[in-house]
């Protein structure tokens, strides 16, 4: 990076026993981020012993070293003595209902077939004829 022609370094800490940067990358996903890799470099120790052990080959296997039984379609399971679940019922909020119908997202702001929409439309001055302002916006007012 280059300010003002001047290379600019950042500085990050890198405490290894603690297995902690001060970019927060290895605090957070626990794989080494790239200050931590340059500071293991430099020290010449071996990168695999600074993974966390969530991301190591003996912790999947010990996750999953039991099977894992599918489970059965719905007609297996069990039936509740109180009926089927029902949706809560709903209340209704306080305050003024709204005055409009809430619109879908694609459709237009304006359905009606007798009324047309003003989009487009190049609006002309009725006291100086100039279009891009009308009578209240005018400079020759009298």
């Amino acid at each position: 990076m280059t300010q003002d022609g001047l290379l600019v370094r950042e500085t990050y800490v890198v405490k290894l026993a603690n297995n902690s940067c001060s970019c927060g990358k290895w605090d957070k996903s626990g794989i080494p981020c790239q200050h931590t890799m340059a500071a293991i470099a430099f020290h010449g120790l071996d990168p695999l012993n600074y993974i966390s052990e969530w991301f190591k080959k003996e912790t999947y296997l010990k996750a999953y070293q039991f099977n894992i039984s599918a489970v059965k379609g719905r007609r297996f399971w069990p039936t509740s003595e109180e009926g089927p679940m029902l949706p809560p019922t709903t209340k209704r909020m306080p305050g003024r209902p709204a005055k409009k119908r809430k619109r879908e997202p694609l459709e237009g702001k304006n359905k009606s077939n007798t009324k047309l929409s003003k989009e487009g439309r190049v609006f002309k001055c009725g006291i100086c004829h100039m279009e891009g302002h009308n009578r209240k916006k005018s400079l020759n007012k009298s």
